[in-house]
C-alpha cells in the first residue's frame, strides 16, 4: 500500500501529518495536497522558487506562530543544498558574512577529539543504525581532510558542534525553533563571554534550517526579543544570560575591526 503524502500548495513541500503546519493549515482552511497529485506540485514550485528573491519568506500560517500564539514570525527560505543553516545566519547579516568564511571558520576550530569522535560514530552508523548523521565522514581518514571537506564541500551540514563555533566565534546565539519537537532548542550551552546577538532559525525533521524574522527583523539585542519568547529562551537556555550586557552596535563595531563592511539590520 503507498503511503499518503501531503504537501503544503504554498512551498511545495512535504509536510507530516500530525505536524504544526498540517494542523495549522487545517485550521485555517487553507489547502493541502495529498500525493495524487504531488509530483506536479512539487515541480511546480521548483521551478518557481529560483525566481523569487532570496529572502522571499514561504509560509505565512507557520509553526512558530503557532507556537508563539502570533503572526509576527515569518520564516524566510533559505539554500537547500547542504549549505542552509550558513546560508541562514548571512542572510540574517545582510551578507556581510559570507557562507564561505563560516565554513572555514568552523573547519579551523575542529579538533583532533572531534575527528576522533566523528569517526567513531560514522564507523557505528555504518554497521546497522539507521542515523546518517554522519555521511560525510566517508573516505575521511585525517584531521586535514576533514577540515578541508568542511570548509569546500556541501556534503558537510553544520552539525551541533558547528554551530556551537559559530557562536563563540562571532559572539551569537541562535534561537531555534524545532519543528518536530515543536519547541525552542538551545545550542551546546557554551558560556559566551559577553552577551551576544540573538539569530532564530526554523529547524525541520531533515535538519533544514531557515532564517526567521519578527516583525521583518533578523537581528536582536537581548532587549529587543518579545516577553513570550525572552521568557521562554530564559527557561531553556539560561546560560545565555549569565554574561554582561552586549549589543548590536558593539558586534558591528567588532566586524569593522576585522576589516569587514558593518552589518545593518535587514527589513523583509
Amino acid at each position: 500500500m503507498v503511503e499518503t503524502v501531503y504537501i503544503n500548495p504554498d512551498t511545495g513541500k512535504i509536510i507530516k501529518k500530525d505536524g504544526a503546519v498540517y494542523r495549522n493549515r487545517k485550521k485555517n482552511g487553507l489547502p493541502i495536497i495529498s500525493n495524487k497529485d504531488a509530483k506536479k506540485t512539487a515541480a511546480k514550485k521548483t521551478n518557481t522558487v529560483g525566481r523569487k528573491r532570496k529572502a522571499e519568506v514561504i509560509d505565512e500560517v507557520n509553526f512558530i506562530n503557532d507556537m508563539m500564539d502570533s503572526s509576527d514570525y515569518d520564516i524566510i527560505e533559505t539554500a537547500d543544498d547542504g549549505d542552509c543553516f550558513f546560508d541562514s545566519v548571512s542572510k540574517a547579516l545582510d551578507g556581510k558574512l559570507s557562507i564561505q568564511e563560516m565554513r572555514k571558520t568552523v573547519a579551523e576550530n575542529i579538533d583532533y577529539n572531534t575527528f576522533e569522535i566523528w569517526q567513531v560514530m560514522f564507523q557505528s552508523q555504518t554497521l546497522g543504525r539507521k542515523n546518517k548523521e554522519y555521511n560525510f565522514m566517508k573516505g575521511i581518514n585525517s584531521l586535514s581532510a576533514l577540515k578541508t571537506l568542511i570548509a569546500t564541500k556541501k556534503v558537510f551540514w553544520a552539525n551541533d558542534v558547528a554551530l556551537d563555533i559559530i557562536e563563540k566565534h562571532y559572539n551569537v546565539k541562535f534561537i531555534i525553533f524545532d519543528d518536530v519537537l515543536e519547541t525552542l532548542a538551545c545550542t551546546m550551552g557554551n558560556k559566551i563571554k559577553s552577551q551576544p546577538v540573538f539569530i532564530m532559525l526554523a529547524r525541520t525533521g531533515d535538519s533544514h534550517y531557515q532564517l526567521v524574522s519578527y516583525k521583518h527583523s533578523t537581528l536582536f539585542n537581548q532587549d529587543e526579543l518579545n516577553k513570550p519568547l525572552l521568557t521562554k529562551l530564559q527557561q531553556v537556555c539560561r546560560t545565555v544570560f549569565e554574561a554582561p550586557h552586549f549589543n548590536v552596535a558593539l558586534f558591528k563595531k567588532q566586524l569593522e575591526n576585522r576589516k569587514r563592511p558593518a552589518i545593518k539590520k535587514q527589513k523583509i
